[in-house]
Order: structure tokens, then C-alpha cells, then sequence
């Protein structure tokens, strides 16, 4: 098969054309990245600067609002609460288990670093599993395992505004 010079010059152009549309494809792709990266958030600090305050001891400091009512609470400085933290803020519905707690049914597993944990406290955030978040309010003694999340820093009222029955409660 003959190809005329008209034939060989529109091959030619053709290949140019497509050499030529994917270096531009990934110089964009690299410069995406690029930008994609510097404005990634990298920390539920920076996440959510002027939000969650960092206290002396690593501890983030969050509130939990329910019935009306906030509470000044604190994050512990661990993997599992720090991936929370970067979902914050979440308002959930917490379903009522055994009238000490509410736990609502996180849609992504969180890190684990279970413990025995004799007694629970009011105002205990904890997660049971690696996805169910907990909020006690009422102290009694367990044998079950849970990863410490944080607490609220003064319990007092928290059952009164947690309600009974399923509650509807921010985390911000």
C-alpha cells in the first residue's frame, strides 16, 4: 500500500497531535497533584483550626451538644481519637443501651487500642468495636473492652439532656 505525501503529512500530525495531548495530560495530572497536596488538610488540628483547641497535654478539646444543653469535653490523644476528630462536626442520632448509654454506629471503622475497663464513668466517650461510638452517662462497673476516646469534663446534667429513649447529639 502507496501512502501519498498528503497521507504521510496527516499520519504524521496525528501522532503529534496525540504525543502532544498526553504530555499536557501529565503535566496537568503532576501540577493536580501538586495542588491536591498543598491543600490537603493533614491534621483534625488544621482540619478544623479554631475549632478543636489543643490542650497542654496533647488533649483535644471539643463540645458535645444534647437536649439543649453544651458540654465542654476533651479528646485523648490517640489514633482513634484523632481519626474522630476529623469527622468533627457530626451531629448523630445515639440510640439508648441499657439506660447508661448511647451509642451510635460510626460509617467508618476507627484505629482500636482496646482495654478491660472496670468502671465506667459518666461522661465517658468510648468506642466499642471499631466503629460504635458510646456516650455514658452513668457510672457502673463493666467487663467489657473498649478504646478510650475522651470524656466530658463535667458530667453533671448530661443525663437529663441525653433523655430517654434516642437522642440527637453534635460533636463539634
Amino acid at each position: 500500500m502507496k501512502i501519498g505525501k498528503k497521507g504521510f503529512l496527516l499520519l504524521t500530525a496525528l501522532l503529534c497531535a496525540f504525543i502532544w495531548a498526553g504530555c499536557v495530560d501529565g503535566q496537568d495530572a503532576s501540577s493536580d497533584q501538586s495542588t491536591s497536596e498543598e491543600s490537603h488538610p493533614q491534621t483534625a488540628v488544621e482540619k478544623n483550626q479554631g475549632k478543636i483547641q489543643i490542650g497542654d497535654n496533647g488533649n483535644m478539646e471539643i463540645e458535645i451538644y444534647a437536649g439543649g444543653q453544651t458540654f465542654a469535653s476533651v479528646l485523648f490523644d490517640s489514633p482513634a481519637a484523632r481519626a474522630l476528630a476529623e469527622q468533627l462536626p457530626i451531629t448523630v442520632n445515639m440510640q439508648e443501651l441499657n439506660g447508661n448509654e448511647k451509642f451510635y454506629d460510626l460509617p467508618n471503622a476507627l484505629p482500636t487500642d482496646t482495654k478491660d475497663i472496670d468502671s465506667i464513668h459518666a461522661g465517658d466517650l468510648m468506642l466499642y468495636g471499631s466503629d460504635c461510638l458510646v456516650l455514658f452517662y452513668k457510672d457502673f462497673q463493666t467487663t467489657y473492652r473498649y478504646t478510650k476516646l475522651g470524656r466530658v469534663e463535667d458530667a453533671a446534667g448530661l443525663e437529663k439532656a441525653l433523655g430517654v429513649g434516642d437522642v440527637q447529639v453534635t460533636f463539634r
